[in-house]
């Protein structure tokens, strides 16, 4: 799963800058349960330039870390893994500044977690909400399920070339997607 705009709510369609203002998406804390209890293995595949592009500093970006974890542990959700690119090909700050495998629309981060954990990319999915997700899970070999409420994600499909396996307008169709 993707983070922002999947587990944690965007804050006008941006993840949250400060500790303060991150909250986990409501509708996700039942949803992760369920497929845990169904046997399934979350991951967390995310995006974090913020301090790359220095938005953020690296106290907050330790912060909003530390924060998600803590939100995390809150509602008794343990994750099976949380793989984050903090890497912007165009940042300010040089130990982020590159264009490395891991930030996503490229597939590192789904690569790892599959080598790392032994996972079958076949049979497995990510959720994600922007085009650069449903981007690496195809190159991945995994499925794909786009949350796009809104229908906001056609233009980018269209520039990255993809189309997702599966578009949902709410969290919860995912389960039934997966489940079948």
């Amino acid at each position: 799963m993707d983070r922002d705009g999947i587990i944690v709510k965007n804050i006008n369609g941006i993840a949250p800058m400060k500790p303060s203002e991150m909250e986990l998406i409501s509708e996700s804390i039942p949803l992760i349960k369920k497929f845990q209890k169904s046997g399934y293995k979350i991951f967390i595949v995310s995006n974090q330039p913020d301090a790359a592009l220095g938005i953020i500093n690296e106290t907050t970006k330790k912060a909003l870390v530390k924060k998600f974890k803590d939100l995390l542990k809150n509602n008794d959700l343990t994750l099976d893994g949380i793989y984050y690119c903090f890497h912007h090909p165009k940042g300010v700050v040089k130990k982020y500044t590159k264009d490395c495998d891991c930030k996503k629309p490229k597939p590192g981060l789904l690569l790892k977690a599959i080598h790392n954990h032994r996972i079958n990319p076949k049979g497995s999915f990510i959720i994600g909400d922007r085009a650069s997700d449903i981007k690496a899970g195809g190159l991945a070999g995994v499925k794909t399920i786009l949350l796009d409420p809104e229908n906001s994600e056609n233009f980018y499909l269209q520039e990255y070339g993809v189309k997702p396996d599966f578009v949902i307008k709410t969290l919860s169709e995912a389960l039934n997607i997966i489940k079948s």
